[in-house]
């Protein structure tokens, strides 16, 4: 009686379909995980906005110059002397996970960098000129603080209310981050999809030429 022997072995296709399959159920739960991750910051960047809003309405109520003291009219215009420098700026960078080929842009808040220290050689032809840049490094910063704007005696509601949209902008920072790795996350389950779909394209057709030669060669033996 014939015995009939199975085979574990694979082929490279199938290992690679499979291998294939299982990035994806890893993609898939990633992107599920990014997307509720998402959510809970844009909640969070809601909730504080809206306490920030309301601590602003506060100081306006309780601010001494009345309501019309913390207004747009304090803020810088192109008619006034006031000048408006970022004190951060947003670096980005291309990223590539460790466990999964996803690429994605990571965005990063950047800190006003200082002048650097001048070296022992040149320190007496460079002393006029950091005196002169200190001098202006502290006009800017006293011109950087918002805070200024409204006058020197601010209601100290008015500082919470900074300290809010402050971490509300660090929340969307992270929201922008999310949204970008779910962006890679998405782009690298439908080059999957290709690679699967040309995959079984190939497989089809070499099934269907071996069914067309075998029909061709087939006799009939009486």
């Amino acid at each position: 009686m014939p015995v009939k022997i199975e085979s574990d072995a694979s082929t490279p296709e199938e290992e690679m379909t499979s291998s294939l399959e299982m990035e994806m159920t890893s993609l898939t739960i990633q992107l599920l995980s990014l997307t509720q991750n998402l959510v809970t910051a844009k909640l969070r960047m809601e909730a504080t906005a809206k306490t920030g809003w309301m601590l602003l309405a506060k100081a306006r109520y309780v601010s001494p110059g009345g309501p019309s003291s913390i207004s747009r009219l304090q803020l810088p215009s192109s008619e006034s002397d006031k000048e408006v420098i970022a004190t951060k700026r947003i670096l980005t960078e291309e990223c590539m996970q460790g466990n999964t080929k996803v690429r994605y842009f990571h965005h990063t808040f950047e800190e006003r960098r200082s002048a650097a220290p001048a070296e022992s050689g040149v320190k007496q032809r460079k002393n006029v000129e950091k005196k002169e840049a200190s001098e202006e490094e502290k006009h800017v910063t006293k011109q950087q603080e918002p805070l200024k704007w409204f006058g020197v005696l601010t209601p100290p509601a008015l500082k919470q209310a900074q300290a809010h949209f402050v971490h509300a902008t660090e929340t969307a920072l992270d929201c922008a981050n999310i949204q970008s790795e779910m962006v890679g996350v998405q782009n690298r389950i439908k080059y999957i999809q290709r690679i699967k779909q040309k995959a079984e394209k190939e497989k089809k057709e070499t099934i269907e030429n071996l069914d067309s030669k075998f029909s061709t060669n087939l006799t009939l033996v009486d």
